[in-house]
């Protein structure tokens, strides 16, 4: 209270704010093994919902470990892009210059990810 003064003299009120963050139980985690061969370009690995918005986004090169820490539970998608021309994101084609998209490969089957649970799996992309 009365923290700041402005130069009237007037003071502020008492301000209380109170919030309430998860548990860490109430959430789960994906650990992703990620190989592929024949490409030494990067790849964007994307965590999708399942209207397919991006929630988390990592990317790699040569094949790595994954870790995708507090998700809350719920069914997810894999997204895989070959990111040929490293800059971070996917590029459509271009017909006036032949230029092919950047390649996108999905994860064969939903990631279910529960609470409190470590989710493991492994990807073999291209």
């Amino acid at each position: 209270d009365s923290s700041f003064t402005d130069i009237r003299g007037l003071a502020n009120d008492t301000t209380i704010f109170s919030f309430r963050t998860r548990d860490y139980s109430e959430y789960g985690l994906l650990d992703l093994d990620v190989s592929y061969q024949e490409y030494d370009g990067q790849v964007i690995i994307q965590l999708l919902n399942s209207q397919e918005d991006v929630l988390r986004q990592k990317i790699i090169k040569q094949g790595q470990h994954i870790i995708f820490e507090y998700i809350l539970p719920g069914n997810y998608l894999l997204k895989a892009i070959k990111d040929s021309n490293n800059n971070n994101q996917w590029d459509p084609g271009e017909y006036a210059t032949k230029t092919q998209p950047e390649a996108v490969f999905y994860f064969i089957k939903n990631v279910e990810v529960r609470s409190n649970w470590e989710m493991q799996e492994s990807w073999q992309i291209f």
